[in-house]
């Protein structure tokens, strides 16, 4: 059974030859170069770098300049290969591809971090151990959804 097969046959509650095998993210830089893919978030502390010196520390300009370059459409393009290709060389069933959250659509960007569209705040950093760039999660943005609605506007 191909994991085609066994995801369908489990939606329609029916036993598969094995469960499902899903991952959320792998983010893992050995992972990815012993089965030959470039990590798909590899120079994103870089790109945030670069693009807050280019507009001079101007936030407004540079979030902007982020939400064109992560346009959905772009991203599918670049990225959902990168994302399922992992998977698919590891034997995963279930991959998932994020088209919200995350760098997607920022409602503001500096140099090191940024705030997603549901007000989660990430500081971009890059892993001493294997130099590694992934967003970790600081804290929330909006203390109540009143902030959350105001901030959208």
């Amino acid at each position: 059974m191909d994991a085609r097969e066994r995801i369908l046959k489990t939606l329609d509650h029916e036993e598969p030859d094995k469960v499902p095998s899903f991952e959320l993210s792998i983010d893992n830089l050995r992972i990815c170069k012993h089965f030959g893919e470039d990590y798909v978030f590899q120079g994103l502390v870089k790109s945030f770098s670069d693009t807050f010196d280019l507009y001079k520390g101007d936030t407004e300009q540079m979030t902007q300049t982020i939400l064109a370059a992560t346009e959905t459409r772009s991203y599918m393009k670049t990225n959902m290969q990168r994302h399922l290709g992992l998977a698919k060389k590891i034997g995963i069933d279930f991959g998932q591809i994020p088209f919200t959250g995350y760098a997607l659509f920022p409602l503001k960007c500096d140099k090191t971090s940024f705030v997603d569209e549901y007000g989660r705040i990430f500081d971009l950093k890059t892993n001493p151990e294997d130099d590694m760039d992934i967003a970790y999660y600081r804290n929330g943005a909006f203390k109540n959804f009143e902030e959350y609605e105001g901030y959208r506007k």
